[in-house]
């Protein structure tokens, strides 16, 4: 799944009324939505894990953000596996 299907795939779960806390433990910025679709894209699992936290880290370069896209893809990487969805 490229970057923009995961987009639209997260916009329409969120559309849906699934809810997403944002950036999980950490602040929200401007780059809140690649956090949301990172939450949509693991509650609902048509991409793996690291798919997943690629995409995270990738929206958040595309934010101008890229020193706290491999902060939080590593959260994201080294962390996650132990919350539950």
């Amino acid at each position: 799944m490229k970057l923009e299907e995961a987009r639209l795939y997260a916009q329409a779960k969120l559309a849906d009324g699934n809810k997403s806390d944002g950036c999980t433990l950490s602040p929200d910025g401007d780059y809140t939505e690649c956090c949301k679709m990172h939450d949509m894209l693991r509650r609902f699992g048509p991409v793996s894990r690291s798919e997943a936290n690629r995409h995270l880290r990738n929206c958040m370069i595309e934010k101008k953000r890229p020193v706290l896209a491999w902060i939080y893809w590593a959260f994201a990487t080294l962390t996650l596996p132990f919350f539950k969805n």
